[in-house]
Order: structure tokens, then C-alpha cells, then sequence
């Protein structure tokens, strides 16, 4: 019997041939602007010949070594960068190959540290209602989004969530408050998306809010992990997300980006006090995964970094990025169909709602779902981002292109999302609470 993949759509997906730049090719011929950069991954776009080329050389040198029984020079190097760019005093790293490892690493670390600190009775990890840190049990766990959780509950921890009020608006009031409920004796570690991703469409805290929420730690020796898988490494302006504020976290996640979508690899790195108090025990982490610092993929990530520098395209996205949120605010005036548009940099998000009745489309009308398909029938590719969070309400699509997006490709964007957006308020008007 032949074997087939399990289906991830419930309508048959086209085959990806090739791509270059922005671009996606498939192969009916069909040419998609990675509008998403998949599920944004892809920050150097497609078909980077030098990336590459460095991937080839390292196959050819050495692809695999254990960490127990090497080091390799591409994660020495690796670690290097990383503490370079890493806001204040991030500095020891330890890489895997996704988000969700990556993010169980962090709860490792963290439980080690309190156990260090004669804290063993420290095992919750507060986290969000509206957040997604990957689809492993223990970062399933720290996820808020109940959509998320579907079907697996049972075999998930019951952790404090913040925010439950209204987590799309979240108040230094409420954050102080909820803070001031919890017990510190039991919590090893609070973990945050700095910017939000696909869980809440981009959200963005308000001003100060690291601020406290870094003080309240550092008053009961409680870690912060900052999860930024999605938001790190140039997507949002920033090397890390978490440089808008006047705050630094103790552990720092990171996925998706660092290796510009050329390799399954991720990562964590720690300040020096949470390192000290973790080695003080053995002098090492004894903990990892199969691909743990792998020399290939930490290739990858090297060479993404210095083509990062090479071209500047921190302060490209940025700068597109701030063209990017004006484009999407003149889709929002124009569009009824979006009721608010939000992000940072090259991340950034539209909810679809009625602004006329001030309240988001139900879930139910699958609106997310049409404008995906309008919007991949133009030749635009964007990412599902929300989901239901506003009880049933609340969806809508992440638009983060590639860190790379010229001014030109940029305005394509636009104006294929417009005509996408044109094409599900005309369809669907009839659907409009109130008429």
C-alpha cells in the first residue's frame, strides 16, 4: 500500500515547486506573495543562495554530533552571537529545533534554578489567557487559548493565567492586581509573549508593563521567560521584541526567525545569575533533545545572523514596517470589514469586526477563513491569527512578509489585500450584525 501524508487542510493544498525573494512558486505556475512569511519563519525569504551554500558545506563537513560527546564550532559561534544581540545580560544559550522544545528547555531551567535556590515548592508557570507557546504538553500547558487545548486537557497542568478580565487590554491596573493575587511560594517563573502572535493577532502591552511586571519578579525571586519564538530576531524593529521596554527577562526563548525558515532550530539563553545557580549543582545542563546544539542547523543560524548584519534588515523592518502599519491603517478606513489593525515592525495583524456596531465578527461566519482563501486566490499567502479569543469573536490574519520586502513588493501586499478584503466585504455584507 502506497503512504500518504495526513491531511492538514480540509482542502487539498497546492505543491510548492521553488521560491525566490518574497515569492512562492507553485507548481500549476501559480507565483504567491509570502505575506506571512509561512508561519512567519521565513525572515530571510526564499531560495537565499548563501544560506544555502552554508547548509551544503556543513553536510558536507559534519551534519550530526551528540552533545554529549562534542562541541562544534557553528553553536560556539552561535552562542556568541546570540549573547551579542541579546538585550542586557543574556548571555549562556542552548539551542533545539523548535519553539514548543525550546520553550519546555526554559521550563527545565527555570524549575532548576528554584530548585537551586531551595525554592523546590515553585512549580507553576504563570502565563496568559491569550497565548500560545507550542503544541508540546508543557508549553501546551502554559498556552491560554482554549482552542489550543481542544481535545488534550486532560494530560495538561492547570496553570494561573493573567489577564482574565479583557485580555485584549491589558491595564497596568489589572496586571498589578492579578500579580498581587498570586502566590509567589509557588511560581517559578512568569512567561510572556512580549508581542503577541497568532493567539492574539499581535498584541501589543501597554507602556511600563514589563516594567512592573520585571519588578514584581525581582521583589520575590520569580524568573520572567520571554517567549520570542515569533517576535525575536528582527521581526518586530528590534533584535528581540522585548528591547521596547526597560526591562530584560531572565530567560529568553527564541524559534522560528533565527534561522530564517532554513532549519528546524530554536533556542534558549539565560542571564548569568540564573546560569550560575543552575551549574552551581554539576557544572552542566544534563537535560536536552536529540538535535540539542547540533552542528548543521547552528550553521544555519550563524550564517542568518550575519546576513541579518550584512544587509541591515533590523532597521529595514523597521523602516517597512512602519510602512507596512500605514498601508494596513488605510485598509482598516477603508474596509468595514476590519475593525482594528495592531503589531510592531514586520508583524503585524488585521481583527475583522463591524467598527460601525463596535464589536468583532462571530467566529462562526469563518471570515478569518474566506479572506485567506480571497486573499490566496489573488496570490497573497497570510497566517490565521486570533481564532475565537473574544468569546466565539475575535478572528482574523497576521500579514508578516519577509524582513527583506522591497518598498515595491511591499505596495503589492497592500494592494492584494485590498482586493482581497473588497472581495469578502462584498460577498459576505449580507452577514453583518444588524442588517
Amino acid at each position: 500500500m502506497t503512504g500518504r501524508l495526513f491531511p492538514v487542510s480540509a482542502t487539498e493544498l497546492p505543491l510548492v515547486a521553488g521560491g525566490d525573494g518574497v515569492y512562492l512558486h507553485a507548481t500549476d505556475g501559480t507565483r504567491y506573495l509570502d505575506g506571512s512569511s509561512g508561519a512567519v519563519a521565513a525572515n530571510l525569504g526564499h531560495g537565499d543562495l548563501r544560506i544555502a551554500e552554508v547548509l551544503a558545506e556543513q553536510a558536507r563537513t559534519v551534519a550530526f554530533a551528540h552533545r554529549t560527546h562534542f562541541r562544534s564550532r557553528p553553536a560556539v559561534e552561535l552562542a556568541e552571537l546570540v549573547g551579542e544581540h541579546a538585550p542586557g545580560g543574556l548571555c549562556r544559550s542552548i539551542f533545539s529545533s523548535s519553539g514548543s522544545e525550546a520553550n519546555e528547555l526554559a521550563l527545565r531551567l527555570a524549575l532548576a534554578y528554584s530548585a537551586a535556590r531551595g525554592h523546590a515548592g515553585r512549580v507553576d508557570f504563570v502565563s496568559r489567557t491569550l497565548s500560545y507557546h507550542g503544541s508540546t504538553l508543557g508549553a501546551l500547558s502554559l498556552t491560554g487559548q482554549a482552542r489550543r487545548r481542544a481535545g488534550v486537557e486532560p494530560l495538561l497542568h492547570g496553570f494561573p493565567r493573567l489577564h482574565a478580565g479583557d485580555p485584549f487590554d491589558p491595564s497596568i491596573e489589572e496586571l498589578r492586581a492579578e500579580l498581587a493575587g498570586l502566590d509567589p511560594q509557588r511560581v517559578a517563573a512568569v512567561v510572556t509573549e512580549p508581542v503577541g502572535g497568532a493567539s492574539s493577532g499581535a498584541l501589543v502591552p501597554p507602556p511600563r508593563y514589563y516594567e512592573v511586571l520585571r519588578s514584581w519578579c525581582d521583589e520575590h525571586d520569580v524568573l520572567w521567560i520571554a517567549d520570542e519564538v515569533m517576535c525575536g530576531f528582527g521581526r518586530t524593529g528590534r533584535w528581540f521584541a522585548t528591547e521596547y521596554w526597560n526591562a530584560v527577562p531572565d530567560l529568553l526563548v527564541f524559534g522560528k526567525g533565527i534561522s530564517g525558515g532554513y532549519g528546524p532550530l530554536a533556542g534558549v539563553v539565560a542571564t548569568e545569575p540564573v546560569t550560575e545557580a543552575v551549574l552551581a549543582e554539576r557544572g552542566y545542563v544534563s537535560f536536552g533533545h536529540t538535535y540539542t546544539n547540533t552542528p548543521l542547523t547552528a550553521a544555519v543560524g550563524v550564517a542568518v545572523i550575519r546576513e541579518m548584519e550584512r544587509r541591515g534588515l533590523v532597521a529595514h523592518a523597521d523602516e517597512m514596517g512602519r510602512k507596512l502599519e500605514a498601508g494596513l491603517r488605510s485598509l482598516a478606513e477603508r474596509h468595514r470589514i476590519v475593525w482594528q489593525c495592531r503589531g510592531l515592525g514586520l508583524l503585524r495583524a488585521l481583527e475583522l469586526g463591524d467598527v460601525q456596531a463596535g464589536q468583532p465578527w462571530p467566529s462562526k461566519l469563518q471570515l478569518t477563513q474566506r479572506l485567506l482563501a480571497a486573499a490566496r486566490d489573488v496570490g497573497l499567502l497570510l497566517y490565521p491569527a486570533v481564532q475565537g479569543a473574544r468569546n466565539g469573536a475575535g478572528d482574523g490574519v497576521l500579514v508578516a512578509p519577509p524582513l527583506i520586502i522591497s518598498p515595491a513588493e511591499l505596495a503589492e501586499l497592500i494592494e492584494k489585500l485590498d482586493m482581497a478584503l473588497s472581495r469578502v466585504d462584498r460577498e459576505h455584507s449580507a452577514d453583518r450584525p444588524g442588517r
